[in-house]
């Protein structure tokens, strides 16, 4: 088995993973319930936001948690001597923390798409964006194997797929976060602009991105270029497919 996987580049460390491809990076915010205390105040930062609890859906990774932890001390110094604890709620699912910050005093960290439907409904708002509130997603698979005609063209789906959900991302911030002192992370917009190209054309455009997997892989043979297309067809992934976070697939 080859095994290929979806991981947060800034924790691997183990030496028999390799990053073949880096996926976009959406931005992460702040989210509060609509008439939230935060939701009023100007010149917002994470120190304020540290005030309240913080409900939990997923362990933060070590990059996250860095300038968290630096505010958290920050504030218990100059501040109260009882700080909250962090996080003051564990959640294992995302609709339970939406719930519990649509009704409470509580925060999480998520992406636009995640709480899209509670901004519908004007339940929560988005408050705060900083540069390091990010995804750092990579596609990632074990050393020293190949990658065959079907898993070049899971790769490259799930490229396209996530730039789906990214320029997605875009136009929710536009609409729910236009414009504050600390804007959101936009996306390469030559990225966002290959999303509205006819699917034909977009197509043609990754054959260089085919290749380089290809030689990444120690596959030298040009033939594997034209098998890739019926390949891709065969993983059953499709442009409009939702977002895979893991894949395994048989050589």
């Amino acid at each position: 088995m080859t095994r290929l996987g979806v991981a947060e580049a800034s924790v691997l460390e183990d030496n028999d993973f390799e990053i073949i491809a880096k996926l976009a990076p959406p931005a992460g915010y702040v989210v509060v319930r609509t008439g939230h205390p935060l939701a009023g105040m100007k010149h917002l930062d994470i120190g304020d936001v540290l005030k309240f609890p913080f409900a939990q859906v997923v362990s933060l990774p070590p990059r996250l948690l860095k300038p968290i932890l630096a505010a958290r001390r920050s504030e218990t110094e100059h501040g109260p001597a009882q700080a909250l604890p962090f996080p003051a709620i564990e959640c294992p699912t995302l609709r339970l923390a939406s719930v519990i910050v649509s009704s409470s005093n509580a925060f999480t960290f998520a992406t636009q798409g995640m709480v899209r439907a509670e901004l519908e409904q004007r339940r929560v708002v988005a408050v705060l964006q900083k540069s390091w509130m990010r995804t750092e997603w990579s596609i990632v698979r074990l050393r020293k194997r190949a990658l065959s005609p079907a898993m070049i063209a899971f790769v490259l789906e799930l490229e396209r797929t996530h730039l789906d959900v990214v320029r997605d991302e875009e136009l929710l911030r536009a609409r729910w976060y236009p414009s504050t002192d600390a804007p959101a992370q936009r996306t390469n917009p030559a990225l966002l602009r290959s999303q509205s190209k006819p699917r034909d054309t977009a197509r043609e455009a990754l054959t260089g991105k085919k290749r380089s997997l290809m030689e990444r892989s120690g596959s030298d043979q040009p033939a594997l270029i034209a098998r890739t297309s019926a390949a891709r067809s065969s993983t059953g992934i499709t442009g409009s497919s939702p977002l895979v976070l893991t894949g395994r697939l048989r050589r």
